[in-house]
């Protein structure tokens, strides 16, 4: 990782050397090539061992033995929560995202925190401050008034639902749609989640005409809208 974070602040070009190549197109890996990225963009992809432009000032790595491959986007992780149960040692938003992208993953779509938390990681991952994927985010997720994850909060998060209950975007009627929306838009987002599950069983649930008119308006507004849903029924709308 500490290699990911030195090439964003190196404004050499990079030379990957005897590596085998997967390009993501469908066609086989190509074994025993060089390639070269100039500006963050590969330029030339050449045998091994192919003469290199003399004039050209570049880091060159060794990838013998090793395989070279678009980036993975990684659709639902969730950096500021690490599933560990409530009072468990766990990790850090920064290993959360030092983990990614040990992984290959080097864009994240996250599913539910503080948009201005993400933004701010985000521009630290952009400066090379810390090792990371480009992360893209929405806010705390829209639920149902009383709904899920609420029931779940004091099992699972540092804070008491009654507090969670404050901050997360809840509707109850068609009436409170605009409102919700509202508040997305003035915080940034990249797109709205909506959660729709049965968890615990009897909770308050967005019934299907106002998840619809939630997901109409949202699109009318021009957003992409990701619904979290529990069963396979509520994915039918």
């Amino acid at each position: 990782v500490r290699h990911v974070v030195q090439l964003e602040q190196d404004d050499r070009a990079l030379v990957i050397r005897d590596v085998t190549m997967i390009d993501g197109t469908g066609t086989a890996p190509r074994p025993h090539v060089d390639v070269t990225v100039v500006d963050g963009r590969v330029q030339a992809i050449r045998p091994a061992g192919a003469p290199l432009d003399p004039t050209l000032k570049a880091r060159v790595i060794d990838g013998r033995g090793q395989t070279l491959l678009p980036g993975f986007v990684d659709a639902h992780v969730h950096i500021a929560n690490d599933g560990a149960p409530k009072g468990a040692p766990g990790l850090n938003v920064e290993e959360n995202l030092e983990r990614l992208v040990r992984i290959g993953v080097t864009t994240a779509f996250d599913m539910g925190s503080r948009a201005d938390e993400m933004r701010t990681l985000d521009d630290r991952v952009a400066d090379g401050t810390i090792a990371g994927p480009h992360l893209r985010h929405t806010h705390f997720v829209i639920t149902a008034r009383g709904g899920y994850p609420l029931a779940l909060v004091d099992e699972v998060a540092p804070l008491p639902a009654w507090l969670v209950a404050l901050a997360l975007p809840q509707v109850g009627t068609a009436e409170d749609i605009d409102r919700v929306l509202d508040e997305q838009e003035e915080i940034g987002v990249d797109y709205v989640k909506i959660m729709v599950d049965r968890v615990p069983a009897g909770e308050p649930m967005l019934d299907a005409a106002l998840l619809r008119a939630l997901i109409v308006e949202a699109k009318r507004r021009g957003h992409v809208t990701v619904v979290h849903a529990g069963h396979v029924d509520d994915a039918v709308v």
